[in-house]
């Protein structure tokens, strides 16, 4: 098994998400690779706290890093 070199060009060129509903999305795309990528849980950290039903959308360089 091996990922798409089609899949993995779309996660590098997906845009920054304005919105949880986007973000949700890009997570969803990222998640089914998750067997390929090392430490996915903690380097997504930052981008599952932000979908937190009390969290306010504030998009910050620790997101963009993630």
């Amino acid at each position: 098994m091996h990922p798409s070199k089609g899949k993995v060009e779309a996660i590098r060129a997906a845009p920054k998400p304005e919105n949880k509903q986007q973000l949700q999305a890009f997570l969803g795309l990222v998640n089914f690779y998750h067997s390929f990528l090392p430490n996915k849980a903690s380097i997504a950290e930052p981008l599952h706290r932000l979908l937190d039903n009390d969290a306010p959308w504030k998009w910050s360089s620790d997101h963009t890093k993630a």
